[in-house]
């Protein structure tokens, strides 16, 4: 089983890496670029949509393994591909459009809480020393802000 993981892993990274210079050419011609100023380090117009490239290949790399792999909870993965795919178009209008903080935070969250509605929660925290705290009612709350803190 671990064998499969590592795979799996493998083939998202060589899809990312396949997929990068055509998501390259994409947001160049799109305009999706970080511009070069007085602040920036580059000379040249970089382009941002790195994250579709990930993303791209998270989703199909996850079809594999719901293939291949057994005993997934349907609704989690669901959630989860949800999620992403909502968080990757959030990032790619950011990219393009530079979203208001707050659109880009609501954009976000949405995402959060599409994972969390489709059941994945983080019902308790270990803490030091041996102890667990079950955060009960505080999951919804814990688990959204995780996830966008993250992000």
């Amino acid at each position: 089983m671990v064998i499969t993981y590592v795979l799996l892993f493998f083939g998202a990274t060589v899809l990312t890496m396949a997929l990068t210079p055509l998501i390259r050419r994409w947001a160049m011609a799109a305009g999706a670029v970080d511009a070069p100023c007085a602040r920036k380090v580059h000379s040249a117009p970089m382009p941002r949509w790195g994250g579709v490239a990930i993303g791209i290949a998270f989703v199909c790399t996850l079809a594999v393994g719901l293939l291949t792999i057994e005993g997934y909870r349907w609704n989690v993965v669901l959630g989860i591909v949800l999620g992403a795919v909502l968080m990757a178009i959030v990032g790619a209008i950011d990219d393009r459009y530079d979203l208001a903080p707050r659109w880009k935070l609501l954009g976000q969250t949405a995402a959060a809480a599409i994972v969390v509605a489709c059941g994945v929660k983080v019902e308790w925290i270990n803490l030091p020393f041996g102890y667990d705290a079950t955060l009960s009612w505080l999951s919804i709350p814990v688990t959204i802000a995780w996830i966008v803190l993250v992000t």
